[in-house]
C-alpha cells in the first residue's frame, strides 16, 4: 500500500513541476523581459548544478534549494531584478528538473 502511495506522490510531484513550467515560467518571462529571463535561467541553472556537484548527497533537496535560492537572490540584487519567493523556486524546481532530464538521456 506505501508504494502506491508513493508512486502517487511521485506522480503529483511531477505534474506540479510539469504545470509550473507550462504556465507559471512564461508568466515569469513576460514578467521581467526575455533578456533579464535568460540571465536568471542560467544563472540558477549554473547553481543548480555547482551545488549539486559540491554538496552531492551531504545534503537534502530542500537544503540545496536554500542555498541556490540565497546565491540567486544575491545575483538579482545586483542586477536590480526583484522576483518572489516561489518564482525563485519554480525556476529552480525547473533548473533541477532539466537536469535530471539531462542525466537520463
Amino acid at each position: 500500500m506505501s508504494e502506491i502511495l508513493f508512486s502517487l506522490l511521485i506522480i503529483f510531484i511531477f505534474a506540479a513541476i510539469f504545470l509550473g513550467i507550462r504556465f507559471f515560467i512564461p508568466w515569469i518571462k513576460e514578467k521581467i523581459g526575455n533578456e533579464k529571463y535568460e540571465r536568471v535561467k542560467a544563472e540558477i541553472q549554473t547553481l543548480v548544478y555547482a551545488v549539486q556537484e559540491r554538496h552531492g548527497k551531504e545534503l537534502t533537496g530542500p537544503e540545496r534549494r536554500a542555498i541556490v535560492i540565497e546565491r540567486i537572490k544575491e545575483f538579482l540584487t545586483s542586477k536590480n531584478i526583484s522576483l518572489t519567493d516561489d518564482q525563485l523556486r519554480e525556476l529552480n524546481d525547473a533548473a533541477v528538473f532539466a537536469m535530471k532530464l539531462a542525466k537520463n538521456k
